[in-house]
């Protein structure tokens, strides 16, 4: 049976940028403009409310002020930012500083949160296929 390929995974139609491979300062500024101000309420989309509970996600989410971009997903046409994946701190009062955890969010352009995953404080998202990724010239 053939593996499923997800909508931003078609290289026909998107351009993937990844932090540890290639994001150009261009991208990175178009990423950042992409992005809603911070407090900002985000809505959850069904992917993200189906794995919500086997994931211990929050019910609500809101777009952090202090974040780092990790992946960026723009048209090919237009190079138009179709998605962003950013890490955060995820703090709480009822949580000690050192038993906090990162949390990694994707958003497509609506402010909707597609998924969600938590990792170790300053763990770094794994790269599986850095070939699915734009590569700088020479490299």
């Amino acid at each position: 049976m053939p593996e499923q390929i997800h909508e931003h995974q078609r290289v026909d139609k998107y351009i993937r940028y990844h932090k540890d491979v290639f994001l150009p300062g261009h991208i990175l500024k178009g990423a950042t403009d992409f992005l809603p101000p911070a407090y900002t309420p985000l809505r959850l989309s069904k992917s993200y409310l189906g794995r919500m509970d086997d994931r211990h996600l929050p019910p609500e989410v809101y777009m952090p002020r202090v974040y780092e971009i990790i992946d960026v997903t723009v048209i090919r046409d237009t190079w138009a930012v179709f998605r962003v994946m950013i890490q955060f701190r995820w703090t709480s009062r009822k949580v000690g500083v050192k038993k906090q955890s990162d949390f990694v969010i994707v958003l497509d352009g609506d402010y909707e949160v597609v998924t969600g995953f938590w990792l170790r404080q300053g763990q770094k998202p794994r790269v599986d296929n850095w070939e699915v990724y734009e590569q700088a010239e020479g490299s």
